[in-house]
């Protein structure tokens, strides 16, 4: 087929898709509390999302280093991140995520193992970044399947167990004195990297099926419009009975959720 027209067949398919998204946001409960604009913007920065990279933060204490990678992975489209608490709770630094977890689906883990095998299990490729002796650079990482990036701790990097579980070490190239990025920073470097080399081999920006876009947006609208969320529950309205989804990562009730939290 010539590159031409697989180019404008690729570029309808995604006009499609975003239509579709957009369509269904409309028919939301609360699509009428914003603009189409904005609704159209949701449908588009959906459509982008990875599904096929993700990050593993191992064991994180530095608020602000938890935030800054948050925010970073949401910047470059990254669908979920997954977050090892063990023994530090997830608690990113607000003023430095700047809202970004509220757009990504972060998945809280009180061990290793379990992530590291349901990774496995779902077809990732588990990717370490790391210094030393049998680690590849990180441009030679093969972006053809899907790619879990795990990042270590401040002080110790990747475990020693991690290491035994993963499936390839790499490193970031550098050529000063000092050997290591900080880790929000590696992982903004490498995030640049595999989402852009993974979108190339994809040959599209996003890979989120349909119905899972539908599902994220719905889970967006309420807190993309949290004043009329608000507003529907002083008013002593079950939001969940008028078909609005919380969009939880935790469970927690919409109601819950925006107590106490309006600026």
């Amino acid at each position: 087929m010539d590159k031409n027209v697989e180019k404008q067949h690729v570029e309808d398919a995604i006009a499609e898709k975003r239509q579709a998204i957009f369509d269904h946001l409309k028919q939301e409960p609360l699509a009428g509390h914003t603009t189409e604009e904005r609704l159209w913007r949701m449908s588009k920065v959906v459509s982008q999302r990875l599904g096929s990279v993700t990050v593993v933060m191992e064991n994180l204490h530095d608020a602000h280093n938890v935030g800054a990678v948050v925010r970073t992975a949401e910047c470059y489209g990254v669908d979920t991140l997954h977050v090892v608490e063990m023994p530090n709770p997830y608690n990113p630094h607000k003023g430095i995520s700047q809202g970004a977890d509220k757009w990504l689906e972060v998945k809280r883990h009180q061990g290793l193992n379990r992530v590291m095998g349901d990774l496995m299990a779902a077809g990732y490729t588990i990717c370490a970044a790391d210094v030393g002796e049998g680690c590849i650079p990180l441009a030679e990482l093969p972006v053809d399947k899907p790619l879990a990036i795990l990042m270590g701790s401040e002080r110790d990097g990747v475990s020693d167990r991690a290491k035994k579980l993963v499936d390839v070490r790499f490193s970031i190239p550098m050529v000063g004195f000092t050997e290591s990025f900080n880790v929000s920073v590696s992982a903004a470097v490498v995030l640049h990297e595999i989402t852009q080399r993974r979108r190339q081999y994809l040959g599209t920006q996003g890979d989120l099926s349909l119905d899972d876009c539908k599902r994220r947006v719905s889970s967006w609208l309420p807190r993309a419009i949290r004043r009329s969320v608000q507003k529907l529950i002083n008013k002593g309205i079950d939001v969940t009975d008028e078909g609005i989804s919380s969009g939880t990562n935790n469970g927690v009730p919409l109601a819950d959720q925006l107590k106490g939290k309006l600026p």
